[in-house]
């Protein structure tokens, strides 16, 4: 749902959004079918340079649930992850470089296709990549917050945020 014009803001500590499982602060809802989520990352607390902010969709609550994270770091710029095998490795692909906070990201799923598009201004949008991945009837769609140090906390504040 459309917040119109509001700003959430999401602070967690973890290890990482990588590897086998997760460890990071998760703000979801659930949904059904088709679903986009957008926000511009306005803010994030650079607790160290892989430190992560974004939206996500995951099949479950599970820390090595499969999972789609279109996100923004501190110093590595613009990326989309998928784990797609519960428990199995996470794949990365780097946006266009020299991306930044504050930058606009989203996720769009059609039936089994989840598109990761990033933005300067929420406009016009560009692919980062395009996975198929099928997930389950109930999904997570939410805003994720990780410091990359779990003795730390980072805080993303998503402007505009918008599930649908």
């Amino acid at each position: 749902d459309n917040a119109g014009g509001t700003a959430i803001s999401v602070s967690g500590s973890g290890r990482d959004v990588w590897d086998n499982a997760d460890a990071f602060r998760f703000l979801y809802q659930t949904r059904q079918g088709d679903c986009v989520i957008e926000a511009r990352v306005a803010s994030l607390t650079n607790t160290h340079g892989w430190a992560k902010a974004g939206v996500m969709i995951r099949e479950s609550l599970a820390p090595g649930a499969r999972n789609v994270f279109a996100l923004l770091t501190p110093s590595n710029g613009a990326h989309v992850q998928v784990r797609s095998a519960t428990g199995g490795a996470t794949t990365d692909t780097a946006g266009p470089w020299g991306i930044a906070v504050p930058y606009w990201v989203r996720l769009a799923r059609s039936g089994n296709v989840i598109t990761a598009s990033i933005s300067a201004a929420g406009i016009t949008w560009s692919t980062v990549g395009s996975t198929t991945l099928t997930l389950g009837s109930q999904i997570y769609v939410g805003f994720a917050v990780t410091s990359h140090d779990n003795s730390t906390q980072s805080t993303a504040v998503f402007s505009d945020p918008f599930i649908q």
